[in-house]
């Protein structure tokens, strides 16, 4: 007896208009079967290894291109027209499958990335044979970033990604940064999408847009998994998308999220050499929690609650386990960082210069090294009698600056007894120089310290190439050729710099 065909590929699907979209389908042993829809605004071959995974496990799965005219400028993600033309093609893809003798009638539409919007618009579409959705590691490009600071380094490593048809082994980036080692750092930062190939506005986040798919999740009515990383800038997105899922359908339809310590790669990079251990990272990958649930939601069995990863404990803990009173720790001049509010006021100070700007290290790397710039000020706990855990936290700064304008940056860094120290989160805000009240968020990261590791709040002015460059010239950042170093001063003590604490205990 013959084995059934493996693929379909380059199959000419018509979309809602009409237009042939460019379509592969990679097919289980056993058919009839569920079926993953995929539909991505990148090339299909670089999710030809994941769907031939897929395949093995027992689904078929179809990998569809998006329409061109949705494909410049990520339109899926913004506008609320473009979006409804994304719902109409995914429901022509979803009226295709259900004609083909290999598909037993139930679909699951399923994202990443920039395609997490479409698959949302799929499931969205409100087609009898979709049983549920996945979306993973949401957002895009244009998507507003959580930290509070336009970045340089990610959305420069997606676009091109993008242009090249998805992140493969070697991306575009690391390519065309060893044949020039300075290329962020030239100035304008318009002559680095220039000399890439890329339009200037590919750096730019956009204040706006996602609300149409935000509106589309909460008028889902089935189950859907959201998988995220603590890692991913983007991670507040994340979050909104699955607490928005279903929200408005009645009854409510069950939804969970995995937020784990992965790097995925069209995100954030890991360290060449990593000097930190991540331990569970390996042991559990994104794509097991969701075949897990996928498996549990064919077969129509109770599907898993939401569960996020805990940084310090390295165990995975109910969602709902992430609460406590909120617990103030407060900046002294000698660089603690202490709960007791202090009794006397002072500055702390170090100068800031873009030519030579603080950098960033991969969430992997040992940050120790950074802990002894001349251009950071540092505030460290003791060594920690209890275990220490939140899951939000956000700095009240008080700072100024001789700049017109500049940014501040804090990070928090869990440091080791061995002294290793591992970035847990990174806020940030543009501010003029003059204004002195900064509130910085942190993205949500559920973290527990164990007892004798210390916590450290460090401040600085720049966390390159990562985040673009504030000039500190009043310039724009993306435009100017100019910049200016700039003295940073820090308020602590009385009424000073307190870094804030909550749902953790």
């Amino acid at each position: 007896m013959s084995a059934g065909p493996l693929c379909h590929l380059g199959v000419s699907v018509p979309g809602a208009n009409g237009d042939a979209l460019a379509t592969d389908v990679y097919l289980p042993d056993v058919t009839p079967a569920p079926t993953l829809l995929v539909r991505t605004p990148s090339s299909r071959g670089a999710l030809a290894w994941e769907a031939a995974q897929w395949s093995e496990l027992g689904y078929a799965c179809v990998i569809q291109e998006q329409r061109s005219s949705q494909t410049d400028g990520d339109r899926a993600d913004g506008t609320s027209a473009a979006f409804e033309e994304a719902i109409a093609d995914g429901r022509a893809a979803l009226n295709w499958i259900d004609a083909q003798p290999w598909s037993d009638g139930r679909t699951v539409p399923y994202g990443t990335g920039r395609g997490a919007a479409l698959a949302i618009a799929a499931a969205r579409s409100n087609h009898p044979s979709v049983i549920g959705a996945v979306v993973v590691a949401p957002g895009s490009a244009s998507t507003r970033p959580s930290i509070g600071l336009p970045l340089l380094e990610w959305p420069l490593w997606s676009a091109l990604n993008d242009r090249a048809g998805g992140p493969d082994a070697v991306a575009p980036l690391d390519v065309l940064q060893a044949r020039d080692p300075a290329l962020l750092e030239q100035l304008p930062v318009s002559a680095i999408t220039e000399r890439v190939g890329l339009p200037s506005e590919a750096l730019q986040a956009d204040e706006g847009g996602g609300d149409a798919v935000l509106d589309a999740a909460r008028a889902l009515s089935v189950p859907s998994l959201h998988v995220a990383s603590w890692y991913d800038p983007l991670v507040e997105h994340a979050v909104a998308l699955h607490d928005a899922a279903g929200s408005d359908a009645r009854p409510a339809p069950p939804r969970a999220q995995v937020i784990g310590p992965w790097a995925f790669p069209e995100h954030v990079r890991l360290a060449a050499n990593c000097d930190l251990e991540f331990a569970g990272a390996d042991e559990l990958p994104p794509q097991a929690e969701i075949a897990s649930w996928l498996e549990r939601l064919c077969a129509g069995e109770e599907l898993p609650p939401s569960r996020w990863f805990e940084t310090g404990t390295n165990i995975w803990i109910d969602r709902t386990a992430c609460s406590g009173a909120s617990a103030e720790w407060h900046a002294t001049s000698d660089g603690g960082l202490q709960r007791e509010a202090p009794s006397d006021a002072a500055r702390v100070a170090f100068e800031s210069d873009p030519r030579s700007p603080h950098p960033s290290l991969p969430h992997s790397a040992d940050h120790a090294p950074l802990t002894e710039r001349a251009d950071a000020v540092g505030f460290t706990t003791a060594p920690l009698e209890a275990p220490l855990g939140w899951s939000r936290a956000r700095v009240e700064l008080q700072a100024t600056s001789s700049a017109p304008t500049t940014d501040w940056v804090a990070q928090l860094l869990r440091v080791l007894p061995d002294g290793r120290a591992h970035r847990l989160g990174l806020a940030g805000t543009e501010a003029r120089g003059d204004a002195a009240c900064h509130r910085l968020d942190f993205p949500p990261h559920t973290v527990r310290l164990n007892s004798g590791d210390r916590l450290r709040l460090q401040i600085s002015s720049a966390s390159f190439p990562y985040v673009a460059r504030n000039l500190q010239t009043g310039e724009s950042r993306w435009h100017g050729t100019a910049s200016a170093t700039a003295e940073q001063q820090v308020v602590v003590g009385t009424s000073g710099t307190r870094l804030i604490l909550g749902g953790g205990s």
